[in-house]
């Protein structure tokens, strides 16, 4: 059954009141019909119907038919809803959806709901009313004309219509608010608290959402951070990311878009959107060619160290590194082909298969960054040599001085030392040529000495034997060796598959192969080592050799310390017998190596020692030298190598990027502080890329160790105290035996976990121990005790009160250090201390891990006795009130 066709009238198809038919063949009585109905452009059908309610009782018949002249003219409905009522259907009805739909998207729970359906009624009930009041006015005059059966309306249905659609506007405004908090109190109901990023970090882990090179990165740099410094600081109204919060972001970003968006979501911490980090890396510009925000950099920090009155000294490297030949379209341009930041970039160039990257690391400094990127398809070595010099010409625009150039052995990298001056050549070696911007200043070359090892590793195990004056050099010893105590893994000895590998190279020729071989050949006699004195003597000079020319410590020892004037004598020696016993070498057809095909290895590690001792001569030796000792780790092309690792690394390791991908991981490089362990060498040092953010008042990269900022009460000089008590020593080697036990979970270097403790220890550890004990070493509790007596000065000078100041524990690390200075903790280390470098010295970090840890302890000591302090008031004051009223 069909609907009334009534304006506005509410008896539908299911309703049980008659409906009728139009008089389609009356015209005159269906004209009359249309009148009354009052319906503009419409016409009725056959199907069409209207209902009983619509005409009078006189209309029918007594079967309620209807009789030949009836007529509609009832058009007040009285089963019709008011117009108070229809607004509140409306009303409920847009409430029942967006409740709906909210339970739908499932953002509110039973509880919040309720609070929503409250708070939604108290909304309806205030519109209705407001409805209700607009309307009164038209319902007192439609009741006033024709109380039962008057259904004309004094406004159009339109305006109704908008008006509706008013008041439906406001109440989906107010719900969208109300979603968009319940939103946001789910989200933050259900996020995971943290104190410290160590938590993030492990979760990462176990998700695997992170790779183990990313976590390894991150807890060395971000897991001892507190969350607090993760957070916003409040400025002139706006919320910025503090220095530890925008590293820690743009570090994990870089390794994983994927963990960072699941942090974000999962832990309480107030990291910037996505979006927020591609701003800060828009103001740089890193397309290829020279990189302006590169010697931007440069010059300030050289106009800085100007002011200071010292000299800014780097080193040139260049190396390429291999993208993927691919072709793509985006920002407008396509990107793929060839570009060497000339502007011009279209399909007649072939598409780039490497990037030849420029950079630049200090030598006087702690610090490198790259300088350039060209895509290119090969190029010449005079092309290269045009790159070099234009380079070396803005370096000096900057007041940067270059003293070195570090490469590798490709023929082509021969031809650019040719046309830039330089003469590789052992008959007549000059291994410098004169700086394009400044002829009075030499630039000397060097061919990275980690690459000449590596070819001189594959040189030797190809041909099997070099030849000298004095016996033969064989890789069947090195063989031999590793099938009698498996001294290598297996890719030391079957190379071929992992040639780019140069530690595997540099760990062959080393003085632990030597002795091994010696032993095996003098102590224990065995025939297959018969004659090896000959390897045994080469491997010791090329060790020694490399040594000097891979210095990293200030504080080293023997042939890893650095070229200085006291030990300049000895330097010279150790270089001069490695050139002669590299030029001795003959192949196993008696020709000299240094002559054959294969005599990069040879010329390159004979340059090398050559102008690393020029350098020597420049920078240290000669008045008014800028330095005072040389570091040739800083020469070597290590830093560049590492710099690659860590573009592949760029949002999980990509060891085939597009153009586009090396381009954006390059760009990101410059202001991320990104660090990688993994690659075809080992890090060795904490040489950070400087940072080229514009915003930055210097240019010098941010470091982990900051000064210690000066507070009110001057804890970083203590006064001294009494001697501690036999009660309080024992108290404090007692909590010795914690800190060492969490030195060792967290410092997992095995010399120093073996100095940790001791046989030796105290009687009340001994009382204490139930087999469980570290049994403490005595630097550790010297540290200990030194740390409680400027817990002690501290106490005195707050007259017992809680210490409230921010930098407690870096004043009193400070001060722990000094003391230790002077003083030998660790004698088992001392060895081991100069094996790493200065600012990764064991002892130093031994002492500063163990006096933090003895601070958290006695601060948290502190505040279990305040929280006690303040119960016993609580409840003496309780007892007093009730004695009182007791004696009331």
């Amino acid at each position: 059954m069909t609907a009334c066709v009534a304006n506005n009238c509410v008896n539908r198809s299911e309703s049980k009141v008659s409906r009728y038919s139009f008089p389609l063949q009356k015209k005159k009585r269906l004209r009359q019909w249309l009148k009354n109905i009052n319906r503009k452009k419409w016409l009725p059908s056959t199907s069409s119907r209207i209902c009983a309610r619509h005409f009078t009782e006189d209309c029918f018949t007594i079967n309620r038919n209807l009789k030949p002249d009836a007529i509609p003219t009832l058009f007040g409905n009285p089963g019709s809803p008011s117009k108070e009522r229809a607004a509140l259907i409306n009303v409920n009805r847009e409430h029942n959806y967006c409740k709906v739909f909210l339970d739908a998207e499932g953002v509110v729970d039973e509880a919040d709901e309720a609070q929503v359906n409250v708070s939604k009624a108290t909304e309806v009930s205030v519109i209705v009313d407001e409805a209700v009041k607009v309307q009164v006015n038209d319902s007192e005059a439609t009741a006033s004309h024709h109380a039962d059966h008057y259904y004309a309306m004094r406004k159009s249905p339109i305006s109704f219509k908008r008006q509706a659609e008013n008041i439906m506007g406001s109440i989906r405004k107010k719900l969208r608010l109300v979603q968009q908090k319940s939103r946001k109190k789910k989200s933050r109901k259900f996020k995971i608290k943290v104190s410290c990023l160590t938590q993030v970090i492990t979760s990462l882990k176990e998700k695997l959402l992170i790779s183990s090179g990313c976590a390894e990165m991150l807890e060395n740099s971000f897991s001892g951070v507190h969350k607090t410094l993760l957070s916003r600081r409040v400025q002139s109204k706006r919320l910025i990311a503090s220095e530890e919060l925008r590293s820690f972001a743009m570090t994990l970003h870089f390794y994983s878009a994927k963990a960072y968006s699941f942090v974000r979501k999962a832990f309480d911490l107030v990291l910037p959107h996505p979006a927020t980090i591609r701003t800060w890396y828009s103001h740089i510009s890193a397309d290829p060619g020279f990189t302006k925000p590169a010697f931007s950099a440069l010059a300030c920090h050289a106009q800085n160290r100007m002011v200071e009155g010292k000299e800014t000294l780097c080193a040139l490297m260049l190396d390429e590194v291999a993208i993927r030949k691919h072709v793509e379209h985006a920002a407008g341009r396509f990107h793929g082909y060839v570009d060497l930041g000339c502007g011009t970039v279209d399909d007649s160039l072939p598409s780039a298969k490497c990037a030849l990257v420029l950079m630049v690391v200090a030598i006087n400094d702690s610090w490198k960054i790259p300088v350039a990127f060209f895509l290119i398809d090969g190029m010449t070595g005079e092309e290269r040599a045009n790159i070099i010099s234009e380079c070396l010409h803005r370096l000096h625009a900057t007041g940067v001085r270059t003293v070195s150039l570090t490469c590798d052995g490709p023929s082509c990298h021969f031809s650019m030392l040719r046309a830039l001056g330089a003469t590789l050549d052992v008959n007549n070696m000059r291994s410098s040529f004169a700086h394009p911007a400044d002829p009075s200043q030499m630039v000397h070359v060097l061919l990275d000495v980690n690459h000449m090892l590596k070819l001189l590793r594959n040189t030797l195990a190809d041909g099997g034997l070099f030849q000298t004056p004095n016996g033969e050099i064989r890789w069947k010893y090195i063989e031999e060796l590793n099938k009698l105590q498996e001294m290598f893994k297996m890719a030391h000895v079957r190379w071929e598959k992992q040639k780019m590998k140069v530690k595997l190279g540099a760990q062959v020729f080393s003085s632990i192969v030597a002795d091994a071989l010696e032993y095996c050949n003098t102590q224990l006699h065995l025939p297959q080592f018969s004659g090896c004195e000959e390897t045994v003597k080469f491997l010791r000079t090329i060790y020694a050799a490399f040594d000097v020319l891979n210095s990293r410590n200030p504080l080293g020892k023997g042939s890893k310390a650095p070229m200085r004037i006291s030990n300049k004598d000895r330097v010279q020696e150790i270089l001069l017998k490695a050139q002669r016993s590299l030029l001795e070498l003959k192949d196993s057809k008696g020709r000299l190596v240094h002559l054959g095909q294969r005599k990069t290895c040879v010329v390159g590690f004979i340059a090398s020692c050559a102008s690393a001792w020029n350098i020597f001569l420049d920078v240290v030796i000669q008045p008014n030298a800028p330095c005072s000792y040389l570091l040739t780790y800083r020469l070597s092309q290590d830093h560049l190598d590492l710099f690659f690792s860590c573009l592949r690394a760029c949002g999980g390791f990509n060891n085939n990027p597009t153009s586009r991908q090396f381009t954006a991981a390059y760009k990101r490089l410059l202001l991320s502080q990104v660090q990688t362990r993994t690659g075809n060498c080992i890090l060795r040092d904490n040489t950070t890329i400087m940072d080229v953010t514009l915003s930055a008042a210097n240019t010098l990269r941010r470091f982990d160790l900051k000064p210690v900022e000066q507070c009110d009460l001057e804890y970083q000089h203590c006064p001294n105290v009494d001697s501690m008590s036999d009660y309080k020593d024992a108290a404090i080697n007692y909590i010795a035996d914690f800190v060492v036990q969490k030195l060792k979970e967290k410092h997992t270097c095995m010399p120093c976990a073996d100095a940790l403790t001791s046989a030796t220890v105290h009687p009340f550890i001994l009382l204490k121990n139930r087999g469980g004990l570290a049994k403490p070493s005595a630097g550790i509790v010297a540290v200990c005790r030194e740390s409680e007596r400027c817990f002690q000065g501290i106490l005195r000078t707050t007259s017992g009160k809680l210490p409230q100041c921010n930098v407690i524990t870096s004043a009193i690390v400070t001060q722990v250090l000094e003391y230790s200075a002077g003083k030998t903790l660790f004698p088992q280390l001392h060895n081991h201390m100069f094996e790493t470098t200065v600012d990764d010295n064991h002892v130093h970090i031994l002492v500063k891990m163990a006096s933090s840890l003895y601070c958290k302890i006695r601060m948290n000591h502190l505040a279990r006795r305040a929280t006690e302090s303040l119960n016993k008031d609580s409840v003496g004051h309780k007892f007093k009130k009730l004695i009182r009223f007791h004696h009331q």
